[in-house]
């Protein structure tokens, strides 16, 4: 699938059939092509509304590859003691919802997200990448 999003300014914006975004030179992935990455491996979200009177929560559709869903989730459990930042995110969510599953399901996702996106960048994993970045701004 092949999406051109084309602007008018000095900033033009075209995405290749990778999902890549060129920005001014530099390559980022854009939001649609990390989303087909997620529906590829069911842990997209999915809700069940009809007009006013049915509303269900949401949920994950898994209609994807169960496969991948089941490899990420040892990685996704090993993840949240080791890393400061999963654990406080899946920390936030445990408190906000107080159900641990939901919480381990939203890791997953974002450690798919991050897999994705490492990937394709080809660049390695650097724990202290967002420090760095607030380092950088600031």
């Amino acid at each position: 699938m092949t999406i051109l999003i084309e602007k008018d300014t000095a900033d033009h914006w075209k995405q290749n059939k990778q999902g890549a975004v060129k920005r001014g030179g530099q390559q980022q992935y854009s939001d649609v092509a990390i989303e087909a990455c997620l529906v590829y491996g069911g842990l997209d979200v999915k809700e069940k509304e009809s007009g006013t009177s049915v509303k269900d929560k949401p949920r994950i559709s898994k209609r994807g590859n169960r496969f991948l869903r089941k490899a990420m989730h040892m990685p996704a459990l090993s993840a949240i003691p080791c890393d400061e930042h999963f654990k406080a995110f899946y920390e936030r969510l445990v408190a906000k919802h107080g159900i641990k599953m939901k919480a381990v399901v939203a890791v997953q996702r974002k450690l798919l997200e991050m897999m994705y996106t490492l990937y394709k960048t080809g660049k390695k994993y650097d724990k202290d990448y967002l420090e760095k970045q607030r380092n950088q701004a600031a």
